[in-house]
């Protein structure tokens, strides 16, 4: 059965996902930052943070047969190293059923991109690359589950970013926050990493080039 909240089980008991669309980039954040790479990304998200850019408009349902298969066509056909399980917030979806169904042999790393208030599903994704970007609303089982850890100064809890630091994470980013006008608080992000060594800096470098 599903992990659902948003999505869920059709009339004929096929687990379906709220899908806002697939596509393939790069990864530009992060650990696996300039690698190729397949995006599913899902609708809904269960927090509301007003500097969210992320289009959350429309989306289709997928059953969980179609979503794996479409998933490992491109995968194949492509030779993608990496998949990326993004949103909104993944976790609302039943991820743990596509991860099942694209098998312990799959030829991609998969990896989950998570605002971390779900650690009950992280944990049973716990053997893919999760990357947890916390927000106003965090739980350090999150964290902890985390491969790496995602703040952006602005919108994360000063609480996290702190609970994040004083864990043994290799992987610590720090993006700096595009504010309403466009700009963003960079000065203040470089002044941080001065001060928290073990911080790196993440751009969103695919929105300077266009990218998705």
């Amino acid at each position: 059965m599903s992990d659902s909240i948003l999505s869920g089980v059709g009339g004929r008991g096929t687990i379906r996902f709220q899908v806002h669309e697939l596509f393939p980039s790069f990864q530009f954040e992060g650990k696996h930052h300039g690698t190729r790479a397949f995006f599913v990304r899902f609708y809904g998200c269960n927090l509301k943070c007003p500097e969210c850019d992320t289009p959350q408009d429309v989306f289709d349902f997928i059953p969980l047969d179609e979503l794996s298969s479409r998933i490992r066509s491109e995968v194949e056909k492509e030779k993608f190293p990496l998949v990326v399980f993004t949103g909104g917030e993944p976790t609302l979806q039943p991820l743990p059923d596509l991860v099942r169904s694209l098998g312990t042999a799959f030829p991609a790393l998969l990896a989950v991109e998570t605002n971390g208030t779900r650690p009950e599903v992280l944990e049973k994704l716990r053997d893919l690359w999760i990357t947890c970007s916390p927000k106003k609303e965090w739980t350090k089982e999150s964290i902890e589950l985390a491969s790496e850890v995602k703040a952006v100064l602005g919108m994360t809890d000063p609480k996290a970013i702190e609970f994040a630091e004083s864990l043994n994470t290799k992987y610590l980013w720090i993006q700096p926050m595009q504010r309403k006008d466009g700009t963003y608080n960079l000065l203040d992000t470089l002044r941080f990493i001065r001060e928290h060594p073990r911080w790196r800096l993440s751009i969103q470098v695919h929105k300077l080039l266009g990218l998705k």
